[in-house]
């Protein structure tokens, strides 16, 4: 516990991890490849190990072929002509070859932007328009959504002879893989340089691109080698990270997948099953077949792991951590969890597309305690961070609550062709406000409370939805809940509850309302309707649809009204 004396600076009204400070490299020329392939961290005794493997057909690639088949895949691309500052689209389901994608891209200092397959014509485009993309890595499935910009077209998977195809300019990735690794011509690319444009899910506002240099993903992998390091401690209660065997359920396309499988497990060595398209009871199979030991999880997982009676027809007995991210779970949703995987080491982190990732997270090792459930850990190393109250700017000490802003390397460098936006976000002093009400606790546990444009203004109040949450989803009958605000006349908005009950609920409205009666003292925190529905919406990344629920809701009252 010594080590965590001093994670707040109160002359500052800073706040720091409990781990030590890890060093960067310093000089400019280097990029995210030659980082994570440098020979101080490259580990020839797992040559032969499988470190990418896909869950359907078993195909594989081993850790010692990993480097050869970036160059490859990165010298054909360069045989396209493919440029540093070129920009290309990935447009694909998961795959054991996406992580060697992004790494050959960004090898040559050309610019990686992830695309989700089921974007529509209107983001597709305005994703376009943003990053100016030249060529586009998709398959024959989702192809007509991108063959319309010009683009250099890069096909991977079974082309055959689709009719569709025909009239179609493209090279098959296969040809790609069968290239030569040999007369590689390194590239000059600097830390500085611009390795990806992510673009955030737009659940609260217009999509923006996201700018990331190879400075900030190289911050991430040095600062989580950390973890690496610890969990090779023999008293650690956790396996050694190198010996995972990591299933991968969530989207590449999305900054939580792609930085931990193609930057941190890679590097670290674990064998990773890649699940091509999420699916429940697939994944059910894929932990059983290939006795997996962990997964990155996100919260519609952890929910379905907790409550879905199929997983009791399945041996998941290889299972020893969860870490989930992506989106906050309540403490019932936890507490349901644990009681049915008590032996899991389970843990929450935080992270945002503009820090590249993770931020916040918990590790299982004797340095430091594992974080209180329902927080998402601590600040890893580098990262500091403040709360300042919402109105006033003013720094909080531990339990107050207030904004949560983040300082670092790995903040991002800004929004594309949006400065007003950047500016918004990043302050002159460097600190990224992440629009997330938070607090701290005095042994520097991060307590993510809500997001700031959701609260609800009942009258002269402010209703934190989660607080509401956290008392609905203890009702046994009640499986999901989120809480949206409705306009109304007279008290600008009212909180209504949108609920999900269990298979054997029958819940009233009035039962619900009556139950957060009891439990909450302030009259403005009172639930005035409920809205049943048989799911709560979320994106990809597992964030709760708030804006979409809040217009259903609106509608269903006024339906009834």
């Amino acid at each position: 516990m010594g080590q965590q004396k001093g994670f707040y600076d109160a002359e500052h009204a800073t706040y720091h991890g409990p781990w030590p400070q890890v060093h960067l490299p310093e000089q400019a020329n280097m990029n995210l490849v030659t980082y994570l392939f440098s020979p101080a961290y490259y580990k020839p005794e797992f040559a032969s190990k499988k470190i990418l493997i896909d869950s359907e057909t078993e195909e594989f690639v081993t850790y010692g072929e990993l480097h050869e088949t970036v160059k490859r895949v990165a010298n054909g691309l360069a045989d396209l002509g493919l440029r540093k500052g070129n920009v290309v689209v990935i447009l694909l389901n998961n795959t054991i070859y996406y992580p060697i994608m992004f790494l050959a891209i960004v090898s040559l200092g050309a610019i990686v932007t992830t695309m989700n397959p089921l974007s529509s014509k209107h983001e597709i485009a305005n994703q376009m328009r943003l990053s100016g993309a030249q060529f586009a890595i998709t398959s024959a499935q989702y192809v007509e959504k991108v063959r319309d910009y010009g683009m250099v077209l890069i096909l991977y998977g079974d082309v055959g002879r689709q009719r569709e195809l025909a009239d179609l300019s493209y090279t098959p990735f296969t040809i790609l893989l069968a290239g030569d690794s040999t007369d590689f011509s390194e590239v000059q690319v600097l830390q500085s340089d611009t390795a990806a444009l992510m673009f955030s899910s737009g659940t609260t506002g217009v999509t923006k691109g996201v700018i990331l240099t190879h400075r900030n993903f190289i911050a991430l992998q040095a600062a989580m080698n950390k973890f690496e390091e610890d969990s090779r401690d023999p008293a650690s209660e956790c396996l050694a990270y190198h010996d995972l065997i990591s299933l991968v359920p969530i989207p590449l396309f999305h900054i939580y997948g792609l930085c931990t499988v193609a930057g941190l497990q890679l590097r670290w060595g674990c064998t990773n099953v890649v699940l091509n398209k999420f699916d429940f009871v697939g994944m059910l199979h894929a932990i059983e077949k290939f006795r997996c030991t962990s997964i990155p999880a996100v919260p519609p997982i952890i929910v379905a792991l907790a409550k879905q009676p199929i997983v009791e027809k399945f041996d998941l007995s290889s299972l020893k951590m969860i870490g989930c991210g992506g989106a906050s779970l309540s403490k019932g949703v936890i507490e349901d969890f644990r009681s049915r995987f008590a032996d899991i080491k389970f843990s929450q982190g935080y992270g945002m597309t503009e820090t590249v990732s993770v931020i916040c997270a918990s590790n299982h090792t004797p340095n430091v305690p594992v974080a209180p459930y329902g927080s998402v850990g601590y600040l890893i190393p580098n990262i500091e961070a403040k709360i300042i109250e919402v109105g006033t700017g003013k720094s909080l000490p531990p339990r107050g609550e207030g904004e949560l802003c983040i300082r670092g390397p790995q903040v991002m460098k800004g929004y594309v062709n949006d400065p007003e936006a950047t500016s918004a976000t990043i302050d002159a002093d460097g600190w990224l406000h992440t629009g997330d009400l938070a607090y701290f606790t005095e042994t520097g546990a991060l307590f993510i409370l809500d997001r700031i444009k959701e609260l609800i203004k009942y009258k002269a109040y402010q209703v934190a939805p989660a607080e509401i949450e956290k008392v609905l989803i203890q009702h046994p009958d009640i499986s999901e809940a989120v809480v949206v605000p409705v306009p109304d006349e007279e008290a600008g908005q009212l909180p209504v509850a949108c609920v999900v009950l269990n298979s054997n609920g029958s819940l009233t409205e009035s039962e619900i309302t009556s139950f957060v009666a009891k439990e909450v003292v302030a009259p403005h925190k009172k639930i005035r309707r409920v809205f049943f529905l048989d799911a709560i919406p979320r994106g990809e990344s597992g964030k709760i649809q708030r804006r979409q629920l809040a217009r259903k809701a609106a509608e269903h009252i006024r339906g009834r009204t």
